[in-house]
């Protein structure tokens, strides 16, 4: 089975039980992160969900009044409705079809303050370069946010990505999985509000979410009711839910027993890259353009315009083959629920989410097993072709 989502293994639910029976339960986020080659002295906040984080920061958590925040239209819708939910103008901007990353034309194009914000998203954990924003006089530089959701450990400009930034978040339930989780870093922080969140219930409240990403025997019966069941369709994230939490305990300890494997585990992904890279059928896709340091959360592709058509048919089609690929974002922000906030055409954005396959990659995949992997991929194209 080939499959872009990750599960908990039992080994690490095991020692978290050990854990909890010896009541070693505390994380302290700053020596974890150190301990993983990440040294921070500003202040560190946890949540249980990163949008949750960024309501957060938008909602007077931070210094500075924000009043308008710039991010780029290829990303998860819900971070679009954070900002329309905090009440401040939100611009959405294009990305770069190569690297999948969002285009800073729009510094020039539109002019940036001390009351605005910028969202940086590393795509897929493709890192982003921020020298360009850094450049900015401080005294009109606007709040740099450093969202890496799939880019814990991807490296550009001789550190983390996102050193340098006002503020980084860390998601602890993509890369691995997890219940909940998520870290915001910065000394533009205030904790004045902060204090009074509860904490999530975790594996409590979320016992089904353990059971579904927990690896095992049920995995085969959950896989073959995905493998039936139709694509989602296209949803407004204006029905999305959160509520404003902080990471529980149980997250938390599962963040203390994966995060020193993750870094093992990207290096070995850096490595199989090299293998996708020469296996890609490059008549019908275009990798995406990577810097040195990518954390490879997911080996992304884009279709060709041309080819465009065939995306979600092809995504349906591989799961019959065992093989579970995801199409993040299919549903960016461009539709008419964002239309006004989208002060230019977004046309390679919405290029990125007609066309975009993220591929699962992982540390433990055989040589057969990434070519099994693109045998089916050809075999599926090769249908195609034959209609």
């Amino acid at each position: 089975m080939i499959d872009i989502r990750e599960t908990l293994q039992l080994k690490t639910l095991l020692s978290i039980a050990k854990r909890i029976v010896k009541r070693d339960t505390l994380v302290d986020f700053r020596e974890e992160l150190k301990n993983s080659g990440y040294n921070f002295d500003e202040t560190i906040l946890d949540f249980n969900l990163l949008r949750s984080a960024f309501s957060f920061i938008l909602d007077g958590g931070v210094k500075r009044e924000i009043k308008r925040v710039f991010m780029p239209g290829f990303i998860c819708p819900v971070m679009a409705e954070v900002v329309k939910r905090s009440n401040k103008e939100l611009v959405l901007v294009d990305s770069d079809l190569q690297t999948f990353n969002m285009d800073f034309d729009f510094v020039t194009k539109f002019g940036v303050g001390k009351n605005d914000a910028i969202l940086i998203n590393h795509t897929f954990g493709n890192p982003v370069s921020i020298k360009t924003l850094l450049k900015i006089p401080q005294n009109n530089r606007p709040l740099i946010i450093s969202d890496n959701a799939l880019a814990l450990f991807s490296e550009i400009d001789g550190g983390y990505a996102g050193v340098g930034a006002d503020l980084i978040m860390l998601n602890l339930h993509k890369q691995f999985a997890n219940t909940d989780g998520a870290l915001v870093i910065g000394n533009e922080l205030l904790k004045n509000d902060y204090d009074v969140i509860k904490k999530d219930s975790g594996i409590y409240k979320n016992f089904t979410d353990v059971v579904l990403k927990t690896g095992g025997i049920h995995q085969n019966l959950i896989n073959l009711i995905r493998s039936i069941m139709p694509l989602y369709k296209e949803v407004s994230a204006k029905i999305s839910r959160w509520s404003v939490k902080r990471m529980s305990k149980f997250g938390g300890l599962v963040f203390r027993e994966s995060l020193g494997n993750l870094k093992n585990e990207i290096e070995k992904r850096r490595e199989l890259a090299i293998l996708y890279d020469k296996l890609l059928p490059l008549k019908y896709f275009v990798p995406q353009k990577i810097e040195e340091g990518h954390s490879f959360a997911n080996y992304a592709v884009r279709l060709k315009p041309e080819y465009k058509a065939l995306r979600d048919r092809m995504v349906a089609d591989l799961r019959s083959e065992g093989i579970f690929v995801d199409r993040m974002w299919y549903n960016s922000p461009t539709g008419k629920d964002y239309k006004k906030f989208i002060p230019q055409t977004l046309n390679n954005t919405k290029i990125l989410a007609k066309t975009v396959i993220n591929l699962p990659i992982r540390g433990d995949y055989s040589k057969q097993d990434v070519k099994y992997l693109f045998r089916a991929i050809d075999k599926i194209l090769k249908n195609y072709s034959c209609e």
